[in-house]
């Protein structure tokens, strides 16, 4: 990359795509020799795996069969004795003939379910019985034969050969309390903005010196349940029948009534947090564009001459305090619509003529990436992307463990997942790929506190990111009904080993009854009950400490490098 920027379609295109792809694929089978994994034993044994599991299906289809059959004559049995009984209680005794034939069927379904059906049931229930426990014994042969190589991965192997590809990106091992403490005080995060959060994962690090942080968290939120309740009524009236005389009838009517009630809701989100120095007083929003990825056509045409219209009256008013100027570009003023931008000249700074046009070939692009499916919101020097695609991306980068036996399909199964990994991860990125002031390395800076004062800390949204993987259910309190909100606090750190509190926020819920007046078609009013639930607050704190691993030497492989994250965790309940 270069101070000029990146078009970061045609790089992932024409280079990073193949270039990672390939580099997985000698990560991977460089693992496989390193684990003395013996390729050609697998895919025999794969084989015998999977001829075994065919000649099992064949069996089962043929007992499927011989069931099928067995019901079929149990069926005509009951089917036919049943008609005969029946007509013989209503009077119309059945020939003589329909008893003969019906005791010959009996007796020849009965030789036949006796002599067949039942033995072969039962001989083909044996033998895939058998191949069951042949094929278990195999599997469990394959999967010790994986497993060395189950060992060569950890959480941090995918994101080393991200770095492999794309060096400017530096991930960390895990969330240091440095890189957290950054984000606060150089970049004025705000201290509520995990208040309502709990963080459950992250992958942070840097971007040519300038920190960035990809964070999925659990969100707490009140929202609103409506709840029901029925209650059938009946009245008689008198009506003038089709014969002119008067009579009773019955009618029914189900009242249904509701109360619409609080109600806690959780929900997980992900957003990418960046921080640089570029641009300090400017803020601006923008939300994907309907416009974006869209083929000339009449109407499309037609919107985007209205859209632009409107920007051209915008920027014309003079009566607000808005200093609004468009772009030369039109598309990307179109596309990337952040018409709320508060500094002008900081704006030009970072959208460059040439970052326009690598954002409005990004945004219209569905290729290679995701299209115009991110929220971008800058405030002052913190930058924060929210985009579908990262919300749909497997977060969790925890060491393979497959339960699958075929060393091929293992292959394919981690190529693919880390294949969409980087994939995500290079377009989440992107929008700041084609900014061209953001693609400059950083000066030195020392972090608050001196050079590396709390570097390889575990920061506090780590420690939580640790507790939810390890189970809310550790840490709930026990009248708790609902998720629980774990919340890390007191953080202190000895040595290589870090303790903290958390305490687990839930609901417990306490039953309540309304009765609800209603007119019913009777012309009376009725009450109906209406159950719902009030939710309480309840919390309970724990301790628990997390120690780190010893980091292995620069040159070691991916797989040795940093810390075992989430598995290195012991627990203090309080």
């Amino acid at each position: 990359m270069s101070a000029c920027g990146i078009d970061p379609v045609e790089l992932y295109l024409r280079e990073y795509k193949r270039s990672f792809a390939e580099l997985t694929a000698g990560f991977i089978d460089n693992a496989v020799r390193e684990a003395g994994i013996d390729s050609a034993a697998n895919a025999a044994l794969a084989r015998k795996i999977n001829s075994l599991a065919v000649e099992r299906d064949s069996l089962s289809q043929q007992k499927r069969s011989w069931v099928l059959l067995l019901c079929a004559l149990a069926f005509v049995f009951l089917v036919w004795g049943g008609w005969l009984l029946y007509a013989s209680s209503e009077g119309g005794a059945p020939s003589v003939l329909n008893w003969i034939l019906f005791i010959f069927y009996s007796l020849l379904a009965l030789m036949c379910v006796w002599s067949k059906c039942v033995p072969k049931i039962k001989k083909l229930s044996s033998a895939i019985n058998n191949l069951n426990g042949i094929i278990s014994s195999k599997i469990n042969e394959a999967l010790d034969q994986l497993r060395p190589l189950y060992s060569m991965f950890d959480w941090n192997t995918v994101t080393k050969l991200i770095e492999k590809i794309l060096p400017h990106l530096q991930f960390d091992d895990f969330l240091p309390e440095e890189r957290l403490e950054e984000f606060y005080n150089h970049f004025a995060l705000s201290e509520a903005f995990t208040n309502s959060k709990s963080v459950l994962y992250t992958h942070s690090g840097t971007h040519y010196g300038y920190p960035f942080v990809f964070l999925m968290t659990n969100d707490f939120s009140w929202g609103e349940k409506t709840y029901y309740g029925h209650k059938t009524i009946y009245w008689k009236v008198r009506v003038k029948g089709s014969d002119g005389k008067i009579q009773t009838i019955e009618k029914s009517q189900t009242l249904t009534a509701s109360v619409s009630k609080p109600i806690p809701v959780f929900t997980e989100e992900k957003i990418l947090l960046f921080g640089h120095d570029a641009a300090p007083s400017l803020s601006f929003t923008r939300s994907p564009s309907r416009l974006s990825g869209r083929k000339d056509s009449f109407l499309s045409n037609v919107e985007k001459k209205l859209k632009l219209g409107r920007l051209r009256r915008l920027e014309q008013n003079l009566s607000d305090d808005s200093d609004f100027t468009m772009m030369s570009n039109r598309d990307f003023e179109l596309l990337f619509n952040s018409t709320d931008r508060d500094h002008e000249i900081e704006y030009r700074l970072l959208f460059t003529p040439l970052a326009q046009q690598f954002m409005v070939k990004l945004l219209n692009d569905r290729m290679a990436g995701y299209g115009d499916d991110f929220c971008y919101q800058k405030r002052r020097e913190l930058t924060s992307l929210i985009s579908t695609h990262l919300n749909d991306l497997e977060f969790s980068t925890e060491p393979v463990s497959l339960g699958e036996y075929d060393l091929a399909v293992v292959k394919q199964i981690i190529t693919r997942r880390y294949e969409d990994f980087f994939r995500s991860v290079f377009f989440s990125l992107a929008p700041i790929f084609c900014i061209p002031v953001y693609n400059e390395p950083r000066v030195a800076f020392t972090p608050q506190g001196g050079a590396g004062a709390n570097n390889h800390r575990i920061s506090s949204w780590e420690m939580e990111s640790i507790a939810n993987y390890h189970g809310q259910r550790h840490y709930q309190h026990p009248a708790s009904i609902t998720k629980s909100l774990l919340k890390v606090h007191n953080l202190r750190h000895h040595g290589g080993t870090s303790s903290a509190s958390v305490t687990a926020f839930g609901f417990k819920g306490k039953p309540h009854t309304e009765y609800i007046s209603m007119r019913g078609g009777d012309g009376k009013n009725h009450t109906v009950r209406v159950d719902w639930t009030e939710y309480i607050a309840v919390n309970k704190t724990s301790s628990f400490q997390a120690r780190q691993a010893q980091a292995s030497s620069s040159n070691a492989a991916p797989r040795k490098q940093g810390i075992h994250r989430r598995s290195i965790i012991s627990f203090l309940p309080k």
